[in-house]
C-alpha cells in the first residue's frame, strides 16, 4: 500500500492504494475519520484489483473547501481524483457513511454507465424527524481553556463506537477527529440535508448493503437496501461497525466475491 495526492482545481486529494491489475475500486470513508478506516482492507483488495481509498475534501489529509458544503459539491469535487486513476473506465464502490451519500450522488449523477458494482456499509438515509437526535449524537466543534471537550470527544466516540471498542481504535479515531475539529460537523451537516432515499431509486448497478450489527445505521440499510430492487442485504454479527477496519478480512472477502474478482 501507498500514498499520494491528485491535485485538483479546487485542492489536493489524499488517496491510500494497493493493487496494480484488476477491478478498480474506489473506497469513501466515513466521517470524521479519513481512508485510514480502509488500510487494514486495501492490501486485500490489492491482492484482486486495484483499489484506492481518498479522503473526503476537508477531512485527514485533503484540502477542505473554503466553508460548509453539499453532498453534491463534495461528489464534484471527487471527480477529478475518480478521474486520474479511471480515465473513462469502468469501477466500483465500497463506501461507510458519509462516504455512502457522496457515492449515491456520484453514481446516479455522474457514474452511472461507469458504475459496475456498488458495497454500502450504512446508507445515512435520515429522515427530517430522526435529524435533530442524530445531530445531538454528532455534537459540534467546543473548545474550551480547561480542555473538558477532549474528555467530551472520547466519551462520545466509545459510546458511539461500543464500549467493547478496543481503546487503540479510539485513540486513532480520536487523532483524526482533532486534526479537523474545527469543520469536523461539515460533512454530517451535508449528509442530514441529502435525499438518499431519493438517490436510492436511481441506482441500476448491482447493490450490496452490508454493515455491522452494531452500527448505528445498521437497521436504516434494511430499509435502504428494500428500495433498490434485487439488492443483496447483510448484517454481520458481533461487530459494533467500521467493517473495513474492524472485520478487513470478512469484508475485503464479501465485496471482493461481490464485485467477481
Amino acid at each position: 500500500m501507498h500514498r499520494g495526492y491528485v491535485d485538483t482545481p479546487d485542492g489536493q486529494i489524499h488517496y491510500r492504494m494497493a493493487g496494480e491489475s484488476g477491478p478498480t475500486i474506489f473506497c469513501l470513508h466515513e466521517s470524521p475519520v479519513s481512508s485510514w478506516e480502509f488500510e487494514r482492507t486495501l492490501p486485500l483488495f490489492g491482492a484482486r484489483c486495484r483499489a484506492i481509498a481518498f479522503d473526503t475534501p476537508g477531512y485527514g489529509l485533503s484540502d477542505p473547501p473554503p466553508g460548509p458544503i453539499g453532498i453534491a459539491e463534495y461528489a464534484r469535487r471527487m471527480l477529478p481524483a475518480i478521474e486520474h486513476f479511471a480515465p473513462g473506465g469502468r469501477f466500483a464502490f465500497a463506501t461507510v457513511h458519509t462516504g455512502t451519500s457522496i457515492a449515491l450522488e456520484l453514481i446516479t449523477e455522474h457514474l452511472a454507465e461507469r458504475t459496475t458494482h456498488a458495497v454500502f456499509s450504512g446508507v445515512p438515509m435520515i429522515k427530517p424527524e430522526q435529524v435533530a437526535a442524530f445531530t445531538a449524537r454528532i455534537g459540534e466543534p467546543t473548545i474550551d481553556a480547561a480542555g473538558d471537550f477532549l474528555k467530551d470527544m472520547w466519551a462520545t466516540r466509545r459510546k458511539n463506537w461500543g464500549e467493547d471498542t478496543d481503546l487503540e481504535t479510539i485513540h486513532a479515531a480520536i487523532a483524526q477527529h482533532l486534526s479537523i475539529y474545527p469543520r469536523f460537523h461539515w460533512a454530517f451537516q451535508a449528509v442530514f440535508a441529502y435525499d438518499a432515499a431519493a438517490a436510492l431509486k436511481k441506482i441500476r448497478c448491482p447493490l450490496y448493503v452490508i454493515n455491522a450489527e452494531g452500527d448505528s445505521l445498521a437497521q436504516i440499510d434494511k430499509e435502504a437496501a428494500a428500495i433498490v430492487p434485487g439488492a443483496q442485504f447483510k448484517l454481520v454479527p458481533g461487530v459494533g461497525g467500521q467493517l473495513p477496519f474492524r472485520a478487513p478480512e470478512l469484508y475485503a472477502r464479501e465485496v471482493l466475491n461481490f464485485i467477481g474478482a
